[in-house]
């Protein structure tokens, strides 16, 4: 079956990915600085992004924190491992999320790193925002990139949070490949949702062109091979 297929491809992939992450996290931590500082001139209704995110940080800073654990987090947690679920074609078959006792999910199919990597790095409510901001009034717009803001600053927290040794996903995972995979998978998805934001589809595509091209990027075969395989992804997606 197809969740099978993709399930063994990604694990026998495992140890590329984590070298090539390692490798790369220079080259996408140089490519985040870039695309904050053209974010500053450049990205519509920054100062209500900015209000979004930095308001969820005080907001954090002086309640929430508190709090170590809420029902909201463990069911958003819970949720990006269903959407990875699914997205390699398994079939998710119970959601549960508690307040005090975490969650968990559960599906058929076949386990990877992806499924336990996702909540430590897939900013799941800011994807989710992007499909109301299709369709929403130019009116509206700013109050769509406050509310980006202010998930942006709630994945940035959470992600903070989770992300510690006891976690069980990251034990299933392998600590050795989740110190190589998540820095560079966090500097790169913030990367994607920026330039989205600010260009569209063609800014997520600059996104890889630039860490192919970046000062800090490894040895050159290792960046042919990157840009080989960047343009068999852009040729499966735009077909």
């Amino acid at each position: 079956m197809l969740h099978r297929k993709i399930g063994r491809s990604l694990n026998v992939l495992k140890p590329l990915v984590g070298l090539v992450s390692l490798l790369y996290t220079p080259a996408a931590a140089e490519g985040l600085w870039h695309t904050t500082v053209q974010l500053t001139t450049n990205l519509p209704y920054l100062w209500f992004f900015l209000a979004g995110c930095g308001g969820y940080l005080l907001l954090w800073a002086a309640l929430l924190r508190r709090f170590s654990i809420t029902w909201f987090s463990t069911f958003e947690h819970e949720l990006t491992h269903a959407l990875f679920a699914l997205l390699t074609f398994n079939k998710v078959t119970a959601l549960k999320a508690t307040l005090r006792k975490g969650g968990h999910i559960e599906y058929e199919g076949t386990a990877h790193w992806l499924i336990h990597c996702g909540p430590y790095f897939f900013p799941t409510l800011n994807v989710l925002l992007l499909i109301p901001m299709a369709f929403v009034p130019d009116e509206a717009l700013p109050w769509m990139y406050a509310g980006q803001g202010l998930a942006m600053g709630y994945h940035l927290v959470s992600t903070y949070h989770e992300t510690h040794r006891n976690q069980k996903d990251l034990q299933l995972a392998g600590y050795v490949f989740c110190v190589a995979f998540l820095p560079f998978a966090n500097l790169l998805s913030l990367s994607i949702l920026l330039n989205g934001l600010e260009h569209g589809w063609p800014g997520i595509e600059s996104v890889f062109v630039n860490l192919v091209n970046a000062d800090l990027k490894p040895d050159p075969l290792i960046a042919a091979c990157w840009h080989q395989l960047n343009g068999w992804v852009h040729t499966v997606v735009t077909g």
